[in-house]
Formats: C-alpha cells, sequence, structure tokens
C-alpha cells in the first residue's frame, strides 16, 4: 500500500493567537473551507524542512525547521493509501510580519486556539492537533 506524509503548523503568535487560513474558492479540494499552514511532504523532504517551505509559500513568512516542534500524528488509511498526518507548532516572534498569500488561499486570520478550532473542518486531522496541543499545554511551551 502507497504511503505519504502531510505536515501542518499551528503558527502561533505571542499574543495566543493561532493563523488560519482560508483554502480558495479554486482550491482543488476542501474549497472555501479552513486550515492551517501547510501540505504534502515530498519523498526526498525532511518533514519539518517540508513544513517550513509550505509555510513560505503560502504566507510569506519564514519559520526555521528546529523552531517547529512536533504536537500531533495521525494516520489514516484512504482507498489504497496511508496518510502520516504531522501537526508541528511554531511561536511567531516578529508579530508585524503580514502574511501573504498564495494562489491556494484567499484569506487569513488570526483567532483564540478555542476559535480556530471551531474554524478548522470538523474531524480532520489540524483539528484534532489543534485540539491536542490545547488541551495538554503544549502550545504555552513553545520558544521563539
Amino acid at each position: 500500500m502507497e504511503t505519504y506524509q502531510t505536515a501542518k503548523a499551528i503558527l502561533l503568535r505571542k499574543t495566543g493567537q493561532v493563523l488560519l487560513l482560508r483554502r480558495s474558492n479554486t482550491h482543488p479540494t476542501e474549497a472555501l473551507m479552513y486550515d492551517l499552514s501547510g501540505g504534502i511532504v515530498e519523498p526526498d523532504e525532511a518533514a519539518d524542512v517540508a513544513l517550513a517551505r509550505e509555510i513560505f509559500e503560502e504566507t510569506g513568512l519564514k519559520v526555521e525547521p528546529h523552531k517547529l516542534s512536533l504536537v500531533f500524528t495521525r494516520t489514516d488509511e484512504r482507498k489504497d493509501k496511508i496518510a502520516f498526518r504531522l501537526v508541528y507548532a511554531a511561536l511567531i516572534d516578529n508579530e508585524k510580519l503580514a502574511v501573504k498569500l498564495s494562489w491556494e488561499h484567499d484569506k487569513s486570520v488570526w483567532l483564540e486556539p478555542k476559535a480556530a478550532i471551531e474554524k478548522l473542518v470538523p474531524g480532520k486531522y489540524t483539528q484534532d492537533g489543534l485540539r491536542f496541543a490545547l488541551e495538554h499545554s503544549l502550545l504555552s511551551r513553545l520558544k521563539a
């Protein structure tokens, strides 16, 4: 059975707000739904390096791979594929940086974590990962 990895980021401001991106109406999956930044990890990439690349491509924000902390994992089986889902978290230390959206997204919002959980797709690993990180106080342990 084929396997692949996806990596998403809980990007947290010092004020405690989490960045969500809304997928554009032309996005091939889950159009107009909110999501965390991230995407598919290429076979030759380390997950944290791939995620740092995806964050920059989608938001224009630079996050060093070593600043990403793994906070949640899940395995999903879909048809003939197994997906390894990784959720990382990082503190954004320069809150004045503007988010520069890629074609994949049409809106960005900074929300309190509980409000962000409600905006994410129910049952998706991103929602479960943010909820887990919040319930286990993993976000309060992040360092810039």
